[in-house]
């Protein structure tokens, strides 16, 4: 990571189109990525360069969106019948997928010291907060 305004590009291997939407202070940047059969996947860049993928199992989609600063990573996937889950990964690389009570659609937005933060909608299409601890 640089401070001096050089932009340096950057996408996954096999990515169509890339979208990064997090980053922490140590430089690892999460996002996802978009192949060549407009399946999106989620990716980490660490620091010095190397960037691997990742999916929740049974994800046919997965969108990557926050990182905290000791390397866990937040986000949701869609299944095969479209339906939205959360997930928090270990900066390990464990993935644990979870979803609200009663939840329709679950959107993990924020992670910090393990503890994800986003909103779920229930079967009548109303949207609630929730924290998931570690």
């Amino acid at each position: 990571m640089r401070v001096n305004g050089t932009i340096t590009s950057f996408d996954p291997p096999g990515s169509q189109y890339t979208s990064p939407f997090g980053i922490n202070k140590e430089g690892v940047i999460v996002g996802s990525y978009g192949d060549a059969d407009n399946l999106f996947h989620g990716f980490l860049r660490a620091p010095d360069g190397t960037i691997s993928n990742f999916d929740p199992a049974g994800s046919t989609d997965t969108i990557a969106l926050a990182v905290d600063n000791k390397g866990a990573v937040t986000g949701y996937y869609s299944d095969s019948n479209h339906v939205t889950h959360g997930f928090v990964m270990t900066a390990r690389g464990k993935i644990k997928t979870f979803d609200p009570s009663g939840s329709t659609y679950t959107r993990p937005q924020a992670i910090g010291s393990g503890v994800a933060a986003g909103y779920y909608n229930d079967s009548s299409n109303v949207a609630h907060g929730f924290l998931r601890t570690r």
